[in-house]
């Protein structure tokens, strides 16, 4: 059997594998979840198509399907937040002062986090 290494990860899949910007990558994929998330409700709900989701939030439908398979590279965090506000989602931007490490809580490492309600 082979020895396998096993290293802890920093809570952020792209600083992991060593992408560039991986703090703006992960905010980005967390906002497009959430865009999904208000998507599948409204499809469940509302019987939303993709089509319908792209008229109310002002882009071709092709972008919708992008966004529902993850893939933000087209997307700003501007236009992202945009879209969320298109979805009658309310935005909430907190900042922490960032805390020493020793200090800082556990759950709260990384440069945000979502509250979804």
């Amino acid at each position: 059997m082979a020895n396998i290494k096993i290293e802890k990860g920093s809570n952020n899949v792209f600083k992991d594998l060593g992408y560039a910007n991986p703090e703006e990558r992960l905010v980005k994929a967390e906002l497009a979840r959430l865009i999904n998330v208000v998507l599948k409700k409204k499809k469940t709900k509302e019987k939303w198509t993709q089509a319908k989701a792209a008229e109310v939030m002002g882009i071709p439908q092709s972008k919708v399907s992008l966004l529902s398979r993850g893939i933000v590279s087209g997307f700003s965090l501007g236009k992202l937040l945009s879209l969320l506000t298109k979805l009658d989602q309310d935005i909430d931007i907190v900042i922490y002062i960032k805390q020493p490490a020793k200090k800082a809580h556990k759950n709260l490492k990384g440069c945000f986090r979502v509250i979804y309600a």
